[in-house]
């Protein structure tokens, strides 16, 4: 395949899901303002000044992903996707100025395969729920999609931002390669939004819990999340912000990166996210073995951790005390997979699902988008838990089927450095600050859909 095909592949798939996109949100949930104002403020900015609009882009994508609260559609923040919106926006701006942005490379191939499986899916899935093969009274019409009630104008959504997080999403990461990026200040950027965005987060726990939130995060489970989508992508992002902060920080010490990792773990505190915490650990453990830092700085660094913890009102101790108290029931009772199962939060009952699907499946999957509704039908609606299959990896397979899943795995492989050992003469993963650039993209909580239990 060459450049040339590739980019046209490329830009084929990116515009293809983003009229899908605009049908979806514009013209059928009828959200008008804030998908063409996130379009027009993407190309703008562009035509102006392309270094410049994405700078902007990094720093206000902490801010946009919970506006949706303000169109009052009562759909998830994320079904609305106001970053991809944005970012699509770069895209026509950069195709107006007829930019090279994507530039090929042999993973990208990979990648664009994996598109083109996840697009070819979608569209059979709007076929099969189109009714072409029934009466002409039932075709096209809102009727259901599996046998317990939900409709098309519900289900739709859900192939459709999927196409459009794989097709739009890689994009920012071409900006940042085209436009030779300064990859900390892509992250100061980030971090300088992400501050407001903890401002938003201390309004709501003191002031309103319903300020571009769902007022229940907040008084039923004591979790906030800020300006993000929901309480998992505030705590991630803040996790990323944390972990590459120290980094720089056990590079070369800088204040404002001192005051942005503190930020980013008063994020991790106010989110409750027991998947953020992961990344304080990791930050940490990198930080109490470097050599460079002094004994009194990592003490107080751990005093100034206990100390934020705490005053995040117990939200995430209680959380990690739960986790404790379930983990420790593996020792006491006899069905230990099934304790296994609660401390998981039931991931082995959903890789029993996704297990019979694949088997069923093996080759096309059960369609992009189309997991939640084959697994009621699987269950003839008695699944013990309807929900996401918690691994991305397994719900690719689940929803694209095996070749999906090694195109993403051979993409993946791609986008690690590599670098050979220097005794063993053995490649190895090369980890450093540079490696998450390649994942910054807004995808943060699109694919974290909630119970059914809910609609």
């Amino acid at each position: 395949m060459s450049e040339k095909a590739v980019r046209r592949l490329q830009y084929g798939l990116f515009l293809f899901a983003l009229v899908a996109a605009i049908l979806k949100v514009v013209f059928h949930l009828n959200v008008v303002l804030l998908p063409l104002v996130m379009l027009l403020l993407g190309m703008a900015s562009y035509l102006v000044n392309r270094q410049h609009a994405l700078y902007l882009f990094f720093g206000l994508l902490p801010l946009v992903n919970a506006l949706p609260d303000l169109c009052g559609t009562g759909y998830p923040f994320n079904y609305l996707a106001p970053a991809l919106f944005y970012l699509s926006g770069l895209v026509l701006g950069a195709m107006i100025r007829r930019d090279r942005v994507v530039v090929p490379q042999w993973f990208l191939k990979a990648y664009l395969l994996f598109v083109l499986v996840v697009a070819i899916s979608a569209l059979f899935v709007f076929m099969r729920w189109s009714n072409i093969t029934l009466p002409a009274r039932a075709w096209l019409q809102n009727t259901p999609v599996e046998p317990f009630g939900n409709r098309v104008s519900f289900a739709t959504i859900f192939p459709v931002i999927s196409l459009f997080l794989y097709a739009a999403a890689p994009f920012a990461f071409h900006f940042i390669r085209f436009l030779k990026l300064d990859l900390e200040k892509v992250f100061t950027s980030m971090g300088t939004g992400f501050m407001w965005a903890l401002v938003v987060a201390v309004v709501q726990r003191t002031v309103d819990p319903d300020i571009l939130a769902q007022e229940w995060w907040l008084e039923k489970m004591g979790q906030g999340n800020a300006s993000f989508s929901d309480f998992n992508g505030f705590g991630l992002f803040a996790g990323v912000l944390l972990v590459y902060f120290v980094f720089r920080l056990l590079q070369r010490w800088h204040f404002r990166s001192l005051v942005l990792a503190l930020a980013a773990l008063a994020g991790i505190s106010l989110s409750g996210s027991r998947t953020a915490f992961a990344f304080v650990v990791v930050a940490f453990a990198v930080f109490l073995c470097s050599r460079n830092i002094r004994p009194r700085v990592k003490i107080t660094a751990m005093a100034i951790l206990l100390l934020m913890v705490g005053l995040a009102g117990g939200v995430l101790t209680r959380r990690l005390e739960q986790n404790m108290l379930q983990a420790k029931r593996l020792f006491q009772v006899e069905n230990k997979l099934q304790a296994l199962d609660e401390v998981t939060n039931w991931r082995i009952t959903m890789i029993g699902y996704s297990a019979k699907m694949v088997s069923q499946f093996p080759l096309a999957g059960v369609g992009t988008g189309n997991f939640l509704f084959a697994l009621k039908t699987l269950t003839h609606n008695q699944a013990r838990v309807v929900d996401l299959p918690l691994n991305h990896y397994l719900l690719i397979l689940d929803e694209n089927g095996v070749p999906g899943l090694i195109f993403f795995l051979i993409f993946l492989a791609g986008v690690v450095p590599w670098r050979a050992g220097r005794r063993t003469g053995l490649l190895r993963p090369c980890i450093s600050p540079c490696w998450p650039s390649c994942c910054l993209t807004p995808i943060c909580g699109y694919r974290k859909w909630p119970s059914f239990s809910g609609w």
